[in-house]
Order: C-alpha cells, then sequence, then structure tokens
C-alpha cells in the first residue's frame, strides 16, 4: 500500500514538472521574434500602445500576451508608372516610368500611426 501510495506521489511529482516544463518552453518560444534582413519592426503593447522604439534585424524578446511585433518590409522596391500622351503629328507616344522607393527608419513608427498599413506601398 505505501508503495502504491509513493509511486502515485511521484506520478503527480512528474506530471506538475511535465506541465511546468511544458509552460516553460511556450513562454520561451513565443516571446521571441526575428525581424530579417531588409525588414524593420515595431512593437504594439495592449497597455501603452505603440512602442518608440523601431527593432532592426535579428532575434528580439518581448511579452507573449502583452505584446506583439509588427513587421514591416523596407527594402527598395520598383515601383511604375505608364502613361500615354498624343503629340503634335496625331501619334501617340507610350512613355514609362520606373522609380525605386524605401522607407527610411523614421517612418516606420509614422506610416503605422496613418494607419497606412504594412501592405500600403501603392498608396
Amino acid at each position: 500500500m505505501q508503495a502504491s501510495a509513493r509511486s502515485a506521489q511521484q506520478l503527480a511529482q512528474a506530471i506538475k514538472l511535465a506541465a511546468l516544463g511544458g509552460a516553460g518552453v511556450y513562454g520561451v518560444s513565443h516571446s521571441i521574434f526575428n525581424v530579417e534582413g531588409g525588414h524593420r519592426a515595431i512593437i504594439f503593447n495592449r497597455l501603452v500602445g505603440i512602442k518608440d522604439t523601431v527593432y532592426t534585424e535579428g532575434t528580439h524578446l518581448m511579452v507573449p500576451w502583452l505584446e506583439r511585433p509588427i513587421i514591416y518590409d523596407v527594402r527598395a522596391q520598383p515601383n511604375t508608372v505608364q502613361g500615354t500622351a498624343g503629340s503634335r503629328d496625331l501619334q501617340m507616344v507610350r512613355a514609362t516610368l520606373a522609380t525605386l522607393a524605401s522607407m527610411s527608419l523614421r517612418a516606420v513608427r509614422k506610416r503605422h500611426f496613418l494607419r497606412v498599413g504594412v501592405t500600403s506601398r501603392h498608396r
């Protein structure tokens, strides 16, 4: 009887230890986020709002439920505009203008505050 009670206590302790270990692994894995090259991130905090820091490439820490990263692509991306106009001799001329544009570090926070959003490249 004592051996059975002792094994039941050991089983209960093993279950508690496994639950604590699982919660620890979950917490650590959800408190790390990665910012890839050519991207920048800002952190949204549920209590404070958008934090002032802009995170560059690398691995960063956050509070799992309280904060979430918003990642922006800041690489130079082409934008092409096409237009058609008539010349003096009544021929149609098609002109294409291609530009490369990238976002500055200061613009990352400002862009989010203006509610332009992550996918607002053409706005």
